[in-house]
C-alpha cells in the first residue's frame, strides 16, 4: 500500500526519494488500516523515508493486529535524482513528446517503459527499470529470510 498524502503530493511536484511530511489529510490515510484487519497480513515493512514510517506506524496504532516490524532502504521509491521536487507538469510535457499514450492507465501498466524514457531524457539520470526492479528485489530477498 502507498504512504498517505504528503506536502509534496498536494503541491504536485514530483516525489520519490525526497522526503515530504504527511498532510494532516495523508494522516487520516489509515483509515485503511481497518479495512486489513479482514486479511491474514501481521507484519508492516516499509522504506526509511519518514512519509512510509510514519504511515506504518498510525497504520500499526490503528490495527492492533499489525506489527511493524522495520524500514529498508531498498523499498524506497523511485530515485528522480535531480528532478526530485520539480513540477509534475514538466515532466508531463516531456512525456508527451516521447511516448504516444501518457494516460494514467497506460503509465501505471508500463513503468519500465515510463522509467526508462525518463532515464533517457533527463539532462540528469534519474533510475532505470532496472535499477529500481534489483534494489526492490534485493530488499525482497531479504525479507524471504526473516518470515
Amino acid at each position: 500500500m502507498r504512504h498517505g498524502e504528503t506536502v509534496l503530493n498536494k503541491l504536485n511536484r514530483i516525489q520519490g526519494v525526497i522526503d515530504s511530511p504527511l498532510t494532516k489529510y495523508g494522516e487520516k490515510y489509515v483509515v485503511v488500516a481497518k479495512a486489513l484487519e479482514e486479511t491474514s497480513m501481521q507484519n508492516i515493512y516499509s522504506s526509511d523515508s519518514l512519509r512510509t514510517v510514519k504511515t506504518a506506524k498510525l497504520i500499526e496504532n490503528t490495527n492492533k493486529k499489525l506489527h511493524y516490524i522495520s524500514d529498508y532502504e531498498q523499498f524506497r521509491e523511485w530515485n528522480f535524482r535531480d528532478l526530485e521536487g520539480s513540477k509534475i507538469n514538466a515532466l508531463t510535457k516531456l512525456l508527451e513528446t516521447k511516448m504516444q499514450d501518457t494516460s494514467f492507465s497506460y503509465l501505471n501498466s508500463h513503468l519500465d517503459v515510463l522509467a526508462d524514457t525518463i532515464a533517457q531524457e533527463s539532462t540528469v539520470k534519474t533510475e532505470t527499470y532496472r535499477e529500481i526492479s534489483d534494489r526492490l528485489l534485493k530488499g525482497l530477498n531479504t525479507l524471504k529470510y526473516l518470515i
